[in-house]
């Protein structure tokens, strides 16, 4: 019997910041009277003046050299130094982080500025002293918006969540100010298709270009400043060689040699003029020259200059970041004679809402036909984007059952149905919030409720009508009857999920949300999950197989029951999954040592780290690692795909990497010997003991056998039941899938105890126990 150890990452991750009631500097400012009207006038007087000071400072600016500026410093931030002690280059690594941050918060700020005044109030200057001054005044209102909003968010009264109300609106005006930048954009085509195929008639009637034109031209401009400034440079060092192997070709100096060269040809020369423009005035950002798309489609994603009327008008935080930024609207500015972005990640936040505002204003009988079109799209999205995990799946959308209320008929989205797991999905189409946590706080919360909390509340209707009774009906309405088309017995699933899912991102909303009173865990037992058809793009790519998906889904409702830890996204709970498998445990070890809530910060970065490889593409993503013998048995259990397929999946990824380890030792050490018996057994003892029987498959199952052995195991683990975990094996040694079953101790009053006592004896002593069987039983009947 062996003794694995503790749960991974037992040591708080350095990502994992523990927080107790109240941050240090909402207690500071409390200190200082900041809970007092007149503190909370000064301060947030402080940040409409810094404000001001930064729209004065960027209209002095050329807005293309200004861009420019602000792309050098993200080129030059991604260059930390690989020379220094780990510690010493984790530190610079945080650093240049912070310092990105405060570039792509900068970058936000002045496309709302651009945006909400005309042309002819744009200056021209290019001065050092005058463009680092914006991104230093921008970085100031960074941290003085996050202090403000720390402790006006304390000054909330109770009232739509009771005592949480202040909790969540802390973690919803900071998520407001920091949520921007940092998207994989590799993936901005294949989102950008799958999202508009559906209107790919609509798209080409108003813009002449359709789905997969629109995705590539959105992808090209987001290519292009991801590797716009590496292309120029190539382009410039080329052609400066160039230069002067011409001069020293034909004698000339080199000035004269340029002018020379480019004589020979137009093109040429307005190529390297691109590429300077690229380098040093914001080129990269010209999305006009580097997606192809048609004008009108870019006229509907971008501003123009003046156009914006709300952010800079007058009345409270006028100017701030806790108004709305017009770059989550519309993610373009009209320069000139062309469209530039400031940030090619607002493409992917606001393209998708502004095409259908602009389908709608060109086409304007479409408006019905895209909801129409949509809700077919996102009903159907989680299948279709998870097709190879769910190969197999019972999937019903559009099913009908009566309200376990009112009686009255009401629908789910979507039900699937898997060996032993159960999909319950509610399907939402909104926006995520528009309004500020700090203006309008009761809107942002009603927007929450819309796309989180409604869904919740619909996926809970679903659960009690199916524990309503043992076995409930499900129906379609088909020709105005209601048909039943499935008997559902909740009890059968080991796994049950609700999910709500959006169109957009919406974090980090959706993890805030948990700590609203109505988004307890459904039937006490099944916390909800809100995610986006966004992030399933990621899912999919990192997270292959029907086992890890399930897996993944069911250690990220876990952590959705943990309500007191915050983690940021969806990436943030994908990335905390590979580096320490069962988060979710992870953080309530954590908790229980006394934290009042967690934040998980930077979680995602195997992801970041993996998309930031230019052969990313070419490359396997991060995952979690097993032993060559676990994963053979996860491969051909996946194939066999026999009864609890997945819960034998999931006896193998729920153990940490040591305990893997050692199960992987102990298989190897006794599959040759089932040449000679027809099973073999060990067990690992953690928390609940695993009792892994080996045994060949070309016999039939030695129930008796493994019960008696399992209830010895329970006995001995001083547990109230023992996990079997039953691995088949062929007679070529190859394996042939398993599944598990649970096995309880028997009670001390029971007959049997006294003999699995004894049996237990030489299993406490610390032993690998092995039954070889009686002769006997290579007599067995063969499967």
């Amino acid at each position: 019997m062996i003794q694995p150890a503790k749960s991974e990452g037992r040591a708080l991750s350095a990502n994992v910041v523990k927080v107790d009631a109240m941050p240090p500097m909402a207690r500071a400012l409390i200190a200082l009277g900041a809970d007092s009207d007149a503190a909370h006038a000064k301060i947030q007087g402080e940040l409409e003046a810094m404000s001001e000071e930064l729209r004065l400072a960027v209209l002095k600016c050329d807005p293309k050299q200004l861009i420019g500026f602000h792309w050098g410093q993200l080129l030059m931030g991604q260059m930390v130094p690989v020379d220094k002690q780990a510690e010493d280059a984790a530190d610079a690594k945080a650093e240049a982080r912070a310092a990105l941050d405060d570039v792509m918060f900068s970058l936000e700020y002045v496309h709302a500025v651009l945006s909400s005044h005309k042309a002819d109030e744009y200056g021209n200057s290019a001065d050092s002293d005058v463009v680092h001054a914006v991104l230093s005044l921008a970085t100031k209102l960074r941290q003085h918006a996050m202090m403000y909003c720390l402790f006006a968010a304390r000054r909330m009264p109770d009232g739509l969540f009771g005592p949480e109300t202040s909790t969540v609106a802390m973690q919803a005006m900071t998520s407001w100010v920091t949520i921007r930048g940092h998207r994989y954009q590799a993936l901005e085509a294949e989102f950008f298709e799958f999202v508009f195929e559906p209107h790919d008639d609509a798209l080409r009637a108003a813009y002449g270009v359709g789905a997969k034109e629109v995705a590539a031209g959105i992808q090209a401009a987001v290519d292009a400043t991801r590797f716009g400034h590496m292309r120029a440079a190539e382009k410039a060092l080329a052609e400066m060689h160039a230069a002067y192997d011409f001069a020293e070709r034909e004698g000339l100096e080199l000035k004269e040699a340029i002018a020379q060269f480019y004589k020979q040809g137009e093109e040429r020369r307005r190529a390297t003029e691109s590429a300077f423009d690229d380098l040093f005035f914001g080129g990269i950002c010209n999305v006009t020259k580097s997606s192809g798309l048609p004008p009108d489609l870019l006229a509907d994603l971008a501003f123009v200059p003046g156009e914006e009327t709300e952010f800079f008008a007058e009345g409270q935080l006028r100017g701030t970041p806790l108004r709305r930024m017009p770059g989550r609207v519309k993610p373009l500015i009209a320069l000139g004679e062309a469209y530039y972005t400031c940030d090619a990640n607002f493409l992917r936040d606001s393209a998708y809402r502004a095409l259908q505002w602009g389908l709608q204003k060109r086409l304007p009988d479409y408006r019905q036909e895209w909801l129409n079109r949509q809700t077919a799209l996102t009903e159907g999205s989680f299948v279709r984007i998870f097709s190879k995990q769910l190969a197999g799946a019972e999937v019903f959308t559009s099913v009908y059952y009566p309200d376990p209320d009112t009686g009255k008929w009401v629908e789910n989205d979507v039900l699937i149905l898997l060996n032993d797991v159960l999909l319950q999905l509610e399907v939402k189409a909104g926006v995520m919030p528009m309004h500020s946590p700090d203006l309008y706080f009761d809107r942002h919360v009603r927007t929450i409720q819309e796309l989180v909390v409604k869904a919740h509340h619909q996926c809970e209707r679903f659960l009690r009508y199916s524990a309503s009774a043992e076995e409930v009906p499900l129906y379609r309405l088909i020709d105005g009857n209601y048909v039943e088309v499935h008997r559902l017995r909740l009890g059968s699933y080991r796994v049950v999920l609700p999910i709500g899912l959006t169109v957009e991102a919406f974090t980090p909303f959706s993890s805030m949300s948990k700590r609203l009173p109505q988004m307890q865990a459904i039937l006490g037992k099944y916390p909800f999950v809100s995610m986006s058809i966004d992030d399933l793009f990621v899912l999919t790519r990192f997270l292959p197989t029907t086992g890890e998906l399930m897996h993944y889904l069911s250690v990220r409702q876990g952590v959705a029951g943990v309500s007191e830890a915050m983690v940021f996204d969806e990436i943030d709970h994908l990335g905390s999954y590979i580096s320490k498998n069962r988060s979710d445990q992870f953080y309530a070890e954590q908790l229980a040592e006394g934290a009042t809530w967690l934040l998980d910060a930077d979680a995602c970065a195997p992801i970041d780290e993996y998309f930031a490889d230019p052969e990313w593409a070419t490359k396997p993503p991060p995952a979690q690692k097993f032993p060559v013998t676990l994963q053979a048995f996860l491969v051909a259990n996946d194939a066999r795909r026999g009864p609890r397929f997945l819960d034998a999946d999931a006896a193998v990824r729920d153990l940490n990497s040591d305990a893997r380890d050692q199960m992987a030792l102990q298989v190897d050490k006794l599959r040759p010997t089932l040449e000679r018996y027809p099973y073999r057994y060990f067990s690992l003892i953690g928390d609940e003991p695993l009792m892994v029987w080996l045994q060949r498959a070309d016999f039939v199952d030695f129930e008796e056998v493994h019960k008696a052995t399992a209830e010895a195991v329970a006995v001995a683990a001083q547990a109230k039941r023992c996990k079997v975990l039953m691995v088949y094996v062929k007679p070529d040694g190859e394996f042939d899938g398993g599944w598990t079953c649970t096995v309880w101790a028997p009670a001390e009053t029971d007959s049997r105890y006294g003999q699995r006592l004894m049996e237990a004896a030489p299993m406490t002593a610390g032993a690998v126990e092995l039954f070889p069987g009686a002769a006997k039983h290579l007599q067995g009947r063969r499967r």
